[in-house]
């Protein structure tokens, strides 16, 4: 069962720990949700956020200004008028270093794809680091590239 967690920082902007450990900051024009929120015996973190990134969110940030978005204004909340994310750095990373290794190799994202027994926009989201793969996955497209999913240790800057 998926349980993301969303919560009030301020009167302007909503914390969301995802279910799948993915962190967005919801920002919001005014604090009326959050007054709101304060008169209820209902809650719009709880009771509506939460509950749409448990049932839209499937690691592709862009639900967040679709259909997330659409949802808490259909509910008639005042909508977000942006995100910030935090943790999409790794992925990022992560699916610029497959594409890296793919073109080495020579390997088309959609011969990748059906190597590996994925979709290729999948594969597309994965390389352009909108979603987050899990390991079982990350170590398929690993094995086809002739590479490794290994855990080192970070060489400190001085």
């Amino acid at each position: 069962m998926k349980k993301s967690r969303a919560y009030f920082l301020d009167e302007k902007r909503v914390k969301v720990d995802a279910w799948n450990g993915d962190e967005f900051e919801l920002l919001f024009w005014n604090s009326i949700n959050y007054q709101i929120d304060k008169q209820l015996d209902w809650s719009f973190t709880d009771d509506l956020v939460a509950p749409l990134f448990d049932k839209y969110y499937d690691g592709d940030s862009d639900v967040i200004m679709g259909v997330i978005y659409w949802k808490i204004l259909s509910n008639n909340f005042d909508a977000p008028m942006g995100y910030r994310s935090f943790g999409q750095s790794e992925r990022i990373r992560i699916g610029a270093k497959i594409k890296e290794l793919r073109k080495e190799h020579n390997i088309g994202a959609n011969a990748l794809a059906e190597l590996i027994g994925m979709d290729p926009a999948s594969l597309s989201r994965i390389e352009q680091g909108k979603i987050s793969v899990g390991i079982d996955v990350l170590s398929k497209i690993a094995n086809a590239l002739g590479a490794k999913v290994d855990l080192v240790r970070e060489e400190k800057k001085v």
